[in-house]
């Protein structure tokens, strides 16, 4: 790792502003609009400072009806989210149900992720998966997140 000028390693986001000035993620995800659905305030938090970290704009949603209800609303402005962040189990619910409801009413998808505390639970439905583009670990690093989101640009 190298240092900066003081002798300490730099920090995460002095790394994200050298990728930005060099093209990396920061740029590239730049004005990109993600909508947040976790309940856990926690989770919402770091994933927030990552996306934001990014360059990425976000919304939360606590509930599954204000995420319908601000996917629609922003669809209908012509200003649909890029991502849809969500919980694999949220309520009791599985986590790829509940984004495949979400997903039906809508014209433009978006890539949606679901965040796992650590291996990703198979006990939801198969055919679920389709609507669910990757999961992660909620404590992945931003720079992983970054490479991974560039993955749906």
């Amino acid at each position: 790792m190298s240092e900066n000028q003081q002798g300490s390693p730099p920090s995460t986001a002095e790394g994200l502003e050298r990728d930005a000035s060099a093209g990396g993620p920061s740029t590239a995800l730049k004005g990109k609009r993600a909508l947040i659905l976790v309940e856990d305030p926690d989770v919402f938090t770091l994933l927030h400072e990552h996306l934001f970290a990014l360059g990425v704009n976000c919304q939360e949603a606590r509930c599954p009806a204000g995420a319908s209800a601000l996917l629609r609303q922003e669809e209908g402005k012509e200003t649909p989210a890029d991502f849809l962040f969500a919980d694999e189990k949220m309520g009791g619910l599985c986590g790829m149900s509940l984004c495949s409801a979400l997903l039906l009413p809508l014209r433009k998808r978006p890539s949606v992720l679901l965040a796992t505390k650590g291996a990703p639970s198979e006990n939801c439905d198969q055919p679920k998966r389709q609507f669910v583009d990757a999961m992660f670990d909620f404590c992945t690093s931003s720079a992983e997140l970054g490479v991974m989101l560039r993955r749906f640009l």
